[in-house]
């Protein structure tokens, strides 16, 4: 099961991902509040918290956990208010403090096993996300775009001096506008006027300017996106496919004034109907509604590429142009203030999809000058639990934590089963195994996760190398444990032999955890000497603080064993409008914190209203990051896919960038390209994946900047420049547009594109805004359709392949890849399959005795190629304006004659 962080960290500019699970546990670590399994005064607490100083991203972006669907939300309008004053005998003071009640529930399906799999239902809870009012079109953060960005002193003038100048701009940092309504115009360095802003940094480093000048263009502002769930589709009619391209009609007998409909548009038939002659016979038209535009463009019976109809477009279409008809598809609309159900009709999430931002969580301290509010304001509450709806979903947990399927593969964990036992060296000498004792190892409090690589096969006996040491002659470098009585090594299936245990506390009566409370139940035992541990009132003032839990947590024997814990307890988020005794109890001497707590508690409340999904209002809480861990299958050394995350400097080597090629180097492309997949929206390892093998192909593995021997074509200086070699004058007109940037005027300027941002910017262009169809090719794992887009034909195409599975090796799903099997694509699974120019080239390049260089060189699948290309030329013969084109230096005209031939030959040598 593919398992994404919820949130990620701070960095420069764009997210961190979370490198590991130990790195999520110390981020969480560092909160005093907002602990599993309890909070302050021992109150059941089944989560843990995500707060806005924290040291996550400052977007506050929250992400599902793994592949799932939500069934109940609640989306507030705005945060709940509840009112805190001062008590008795305190200076008189009140304060009204906001906390979201906005959650989501999504529902995840654990299976894992192939003939036999162990299967476990399981929800994530996020609470406190953002409210309605918090998606605004006002920007929330502004931040630096762009490398190199000059900065200049906050008392220059209108013109800008060199001694003005107070260096570069951070990539990606945080700036506050001092003033956002005084934008000025200056003059730069070059005397050329732009508009400026005065800046500060929001999080200034020793040395940062306390105010200074930049340039307006290189300032982003970021607006909080709404997440996609939460913006359902459209509704959809009942419609028709439009396969070809093909011209709506003003008119039913006319053809003046027509639009151009492309392939993929999608269209209502409204019920008029018209028979119109053409040709000498009748042709039925009906009156139609564009619903959807497809891409492409639509040419007019002079070859003139034509405007295409827009979305609501009103005309006549021949009904022999309609395609397929599709069913009305209902949309069901996002409810607010109210806890909505929707497991009947659940609404899918990808894992790492955002499906919200953390929201206001606000607390107060008091003191002689009155309440001040804690500036960690936003947070949210994040919890995983197994519900008990019936007598199944308990087995399902108890088989899992038995393996009861009796699942092998995954994570393998060393457990010892003494405290210490012997290391040893392994030593082959003269083709004679031996092993010699050196030292002790252990004990180990947790098991130890082990690399497959350290895991080896010595004679007859099994080792895992458990710790570094220099290799001597003979020897296997490493020191090793040996496999038998004393030492064991576990799948991570294997959850009860690796130390996860069932607590029953569902004996609670209060909503405190008390040490009785377990007694006498399953796994009472074993808890309650855990509970003796976490429960430690250091200062014997009779009441448990954040702090002492936190110190006790820093115990990581403690720590981890609670994070192997299912315990049962009573949820949160019940609501208690009769009271709640025990806090009122604890809470004696300060009755109006208890009211004020009870506002806030009854405000959040959802789970009565929610009971039918999982059964009642007491669940098997577990921490996140011990649910994470439990079904997670990535291997501890690699990070898995790709997906709505970063990709790492290791990453990108394993593309295998040409050599002399410095790692600070590859860290700046790295850098830009994760920065710009975020600025496109390329979320997934398979976009990524095809992206940068392509790229790495057109830049010799990212050697070249510009083409070779490029000033000598005749196409000079329009030459390729970039990762992508950004050719024809056309193309850096259109990129010079798109960036706002003279790419054009000189060699100087045209020579941007060889160095950052433009190097890799300019090939997120040319594939993302001048090539869309790449993103399609990309999405659905389309690398011959691709190919063919970015390059016209196929030529290396191998190369591609290659660089594709070193991605796919490395940070890929495999699973994703739907084309991709055992590293190679078939012609017939490609969009190209379907199309003359696609099939000829498929013939062609597959064709020894073309001499096109990069596929396989394959008689029998150029004989595939040029077959379905004379197919496809039956079905669609050239016209005349076609057959006067070139393809791959042929007239179109003459093509199929020349594939008979080949076909001919080539029957008569191969077949």
């Amino acid at each position: 099961m593919k398992i994404v962080y919820p949130m990620q960290l701070a960095g420069e500019g764009t997210p961190k991902e979370i490198a590991s699970l130990d790195e999520f546990i110390s981020q969480l670590n560092k909160l005093n509040s907002g602990t599993f399994p309890i909070g302050r005064n021992r109150i059941w607490h089944g989560g843990v918290h995500l707060s806005e100083k924290g040291g996550w991203h400052s977007s506050g972006a929250v992400r599902a956990i793994a592949d799932g669907e939500i069934v109940a939300y609640r989306f507030a309008t705005e945060p709940a208010k509840a009112t805190r004053k001062s008590e008795a005998g305190e200076p008189e003071h009140e304060i009204d403090l906001y906390t979201s009640p906005s959650f989501c529930l999504i529902r995840h399906r654990y299976e894992v096993g192939e003939k036999n799999k162990n299967s476990l239902t399981f929800y994530s809870l996020y609470m406190h996300i953002a409210c309605e009012n918090s998606y605004s079109a006002e920007p929330e953060r502004y931040v630096v775009d762009g490398n190199d960005v000059s900065i200049y002193k906050g008392s220059a003038g209108l013109q800008l001096k060199s001694e003005d100048k107070l260096g570069v701009a951070r990539k990606g940092a945080e700036v506050i506008l001092v003033d956002r309504n005084n934008w000025s115009e200056r003059y730069n360095l070059r005397n050329e006027p732009q508009i400026y802003q005065l800046m500060c940094y929001a999080e200034p480093k020793a040395g940062d300017p306390e105010l200074f000048y930049i340039a307006a263009k290189y300032i982003k502002a970021e607006c909080k996106m709404k997440p996609n769930w939460l913006t359902p589709p459209e509704s959809k009619p009942a419609r028709y496919t439009v396969p070809n391209n093909t011209w709506l009609r003003k008119t039913a007998d006319s053809t003046e004034e027509s639009a151009g409909v492309p392939a993929g548009s999608e269209v209502v038939l409204l019920g008029e109907q018209q028979m119109v002659t053409i040709n000498g016979g009748l042709t039925d038209f009906r009156q139609v509604q564009v619903f959807k535009v497809g891409s492409g463009t639509v040419k007019n019976s002079a070859n003139q590429v034509m405007a295409n109809a827009s979305k609501g477009s009103i005309g006549w279409l021949a009904k022999n142009k309609f395609g397929a008809a599709l069913t009305a598809e209902s949309s069901i609309p996002i409810e607010f203030d109210k806890v909505v159900l929707r497991d009947s009709n659940p609404i899918a999430v990808q894992a790492g999809e955002v499906i919200g931002h953390w929201g206001e969580h606000q607390v107060a301290t008091l003191s002689m000058s009155g309440f001040s509010i804690d500036p960690d304001q936003k947070a949210v509450h994040f919890e995983v639990f197994v519900g008990e709806k019936d007598k199944r979903e308990k087995q399902e947990l108890n088989d899992c934590i038995q393996n009861k399927a009796q699942v092998t593969g995954g994570q393998d964990y060393l457990v010892l089963n003494k405290d210490k036992v012997v290391t040893y060296r392994l030593i082959s000498h003269k083709k004679q195994l031996s092993y010699e004792a050196l030292a002790k190892f252990g004990p180990l409090n947790t098991p130890l996760a082990v690399k497959k690589t350290d895991i080896v096969t010595h004679g007859t006996q099994k080792f895992v190398r458990v710790r570094e040491r220099a290799a001597e002659k003979d020897e296997l470098a490493g020191e090793f444990v040996l496999l038998a009585s004393d030492a064991e090594l576990l799948s991570q299936h294997d959850w009860g032999k690796l130390g996860v245990k069932l607590v029953d506390g569902s004996n609670d009566p209060d909503g405190f955890l008390d040490k009785e409370d377990t007694e006498g139940q399953e796994g009472g035992i074993f808890f309650s000497t855990l509970y003796d541990r976490l429960i430690i009132d250091r200062d014997n003032d009779n009441v448990l603080s954040g702090d002492e839990i936190k110190s006790a947590l820093a115990d990581d024997d403690l720590a981890s064993k609670l994070r192997q814990l299912f315990i049962k307890h009573e949820s949160e988020w019940i609501k208690r409008e009769k009271g709640w005794p025990r806090l009122e109890k604890e809470l004696a001497k300060q009755p109006e914190l208890y009211k004020y707590a009870m506002q806030v508690h009854n405000n959040m409340a959802w789970v009565e209203e929610a009971k039918r999904i999982f059964g009642g209002n007491k669940m098997w809480f577990i921490h996140p990051a011990g649910m994470m861990e439990l079904v997670n299958e990535l291997e501890n050394e690699n990070l898995g896919c790709a997906c709505y995350r970063d990709l790492t400097l290791d990453e990108l080597k394993a593309l295998k960038p040409a050599i002399g090629i410095s790692d600070e180097k590859l860290q700046g492309y790295l850098d830009e390209f994760n920065s710009s997949f975020n600025d496109f929206g390329v979320k997934t390892c398979v976009e990524k994946a095809h992206f940068l093998a392509q790229v790495f192909h057109e830049s010799g593995s990212l050697y070249y900047t510009k083409e070779e021997g490029g000033s000598t074509q005749d196409y000079s200086p329009w030459y390729g420049r970039g990762l992508i070699q950004i050719t024809f004058e056309s193309n850096y007109k259109a990129y010079g547009k798109y960036v706002d940037e003279d790419v054009t005027s000189s060699a100087d300027n045209r020579d941007k594109l060889t160095v950052s941002p433009h190097i890799v910017k300019s090939a997120y262009w040319y594939v993302y805004v001048g090539k869309p169809a790449c993103k399609i090719a990309f999405a659905s794992d389309d690398l011959l359709y691709s190919t063919m887009l970015i390059n016209g034909g196929l030529t290396h195409y191998m190369d591609r392949v290659k660089k594709l599975n070193l991605a796919i090796n490395k940070f890929g799903s495999p699973s994703e890849f739907v084309k991709n099997s055992l590293g190679e694509y078939r012609f017939e699974e490609s969009k190209i399959y379907n199309q003359r120019i696609g099939a000829l080239a498929w013939g062609i390049w597959n064709d020894i005795g073309t001499k096109k260089y990069g596929v396989s060189d394959n008689p029998n699948e150029a004989l595939k190629g040029y077959r379905r290309f004379l197919h496809l030329l039956e079905v669609q013969p050239f016209t005349k304006s076609e057959g006067n084109k070139k393809w791959y230096g042929r007239f179109c005209r003459q093509w199929r004659g020349y594939v008979e031939q080949r076909i001919s030959l080539l029957e008569r040598d191969y077949e």
